[in-house]
């Protein structure tokens, strides 16, 4: 696994001991830093529109005591078929095992109040194909919207829908459906067809559907 050291921004290898990481959840962008960017030029870099969230994402890693991220962007070599097929079949794993799973709203903003609701229930990020493994898979998860404010938590603290997404309106807290995640503890999810129908589940082709019922699947049986 490869990981994104958060002081230095650069890029580090392991293939046991992995130190305790955090883990990036966000929707791609025009202009994200690729591996061979941050590995060739991190000055061009951090230069690009995709390096932001790499460096909120490392700035919050630090905040949390952690000293390595995962960013899916940069932390893999998609010229490599064999290293990106290993990678999405061991997605739903590294999901699993970070400390800290931030998921960045990048078209969803806490201010001004009155619109939050509808911001966040238009927000692409409910329609990706991967929203929905890695809202199972991860067990700390934070909602940050697109200035790195923090708008919500999923824990397994979390008990109440106000504990989830405390300044979220009545008219969308409304909307949201709590069902029970497989580790014991409230799993409050969004299930509006406005977004999305289940959660990514309008983009997901029907491979990826059976790869994420069975890592579900294999979630409970662990």
């Amino acid at each position: 696994m490869r990981l994104l050291h958060a002081g230095t921004f650069e890029l580090e290898e392991f293939v046991s001991d992995i130190p305790p990481y955090s883990i990036l959840s966000h929707t791609w962008g025009k202009d994200e830093v690729s591996f061979q960017d941050i590995t060739t030029n991190l000055e061009a870099s951090a230069a690009k529109e995709g390096f932001v969230k790499i460096r909120h994402c490392a700035a919050q890693t630090l905040s949390d005591g952690l000293a390595y991220c995962w960013v899916d962007t940069c932390c893999i070599d998609k010229t490599s078929s064999a290293e990106l097929s290993e990678a999405i079949n061991s997605m739903f794993r590294w999901y699993r095992e970070a400390q800290c799973c931030y998921i960045y709203l990048a078209d969803v903003h806490a201010e001004p109040a009155e619109y939050f609701g509808e911001s966040l229930r238009q927000s692409r990020w409910f329609t990706r194909g991967w929203t929905l493994q890695e809202l199972i898979a991860s067990s700390n998860r934070f909602f940050f919207d697109a200035d790195w404010t923090l708008v919500g938590r999923i824990t397994p603290e979390t008990e109440t829908l106000d504990e989830v997404l405390p300044t979220t309106p009545t008219r969308f807290r409304s909307r949201l459906m709590e069902v029970e995640d497989l580790d014991g503890f409230p799993l409050s999810i969004a299930l509006d067809t406005n977004i999305g129908g289940s959660l990514g589940a309008r983009s997901c082709a029907p491979s990826t559907r059976g790869r994420i019922l069975s890592s579900y699947s294999a979630k409970a049986a662990a």
